[in-house]
């Protein structure tokens, strides 16, 4: 027998998205979209209220194991990232006019509050942003160990630091000095 673990299993929604996806690369899409937003329709909803009701709607939607199992696909799904970038960032257009307006805004409201909530939830359970008055003397602050100091955040508080990093060295920057390292400049 063997030490190794088996690897886990993809859930099914995802085996299923696989294979329809595949099957579905051989026709045109729109034909099947539009057929999908007239159903919507006549159901008396929008597409938006339709992503609402899907994403937890009301107490039949969370209890429901038709929707739940489509929602879990979703949300596990390999296109949900891809779907938000283009939500973020929609194509052009093949005639190059302005870019659609897309959900940018919204969006970034979201990533912001999301960055802020982890970051809050960090620095309020690491230790490491906390001195008590005696950690404030000339002698304390003058020995101070930078190096540890580092680890103990990249370690700690790890969406604190790639924000940081981000913002001191960028994606050029890490590309042109993969030698250096920004920690110094973080702190």
């Amino acid at each position: 027998m063997s030490d190794e673990e088996p690897e886990p299993q993809a859930p099914i929604q995802l085996e299923q998205t696989r294979r329809k996806k595949l099957a579905l690369e051989v026709q045109s899409l729109a034909p099947k979209v539009l057929k999908i937003l007239d159903a919507i329709s006549e159901q008396g909803m929008t597409l938006s209220l339709f992503l609402d009701a899907l994403s937890w709607g009301d107490e039949s939607c969370h209890s429901n194991d038709r929707i739940r199992f489509a929602r879990t696909g979703l949300m596990l799904s390999e296109e949900l990232p891809g779907i938000l970038e283009r939500w973020y960032r929609p194509p052009r257009n093949q005639h190059k006019g302005r870019r659609p307006v897309g959900a940018r805004q919204n969006l970034q409201k979201f990533a912001i509050k999301c960055v802020a909530d982890l970051l809050e939830y960090e620095i309020e359970h690491i230790p490491l942003f906390a001195s008590p008055p005696d950690k404030l003397s000339q002698a304390h602050l003058t020995s101070f160990n930078f190096e540890d100091f580092i680890k103990k955040v990249s370690a700690g508080a790890p969406v604190l630091w790639d924000v940081l990093e981000r913002l001191v060295f960028s994606a050029k920057q890490q590309a042109r000095n993969t030698h250096k390292s920004p920690a110094m400049v973080l702190l």
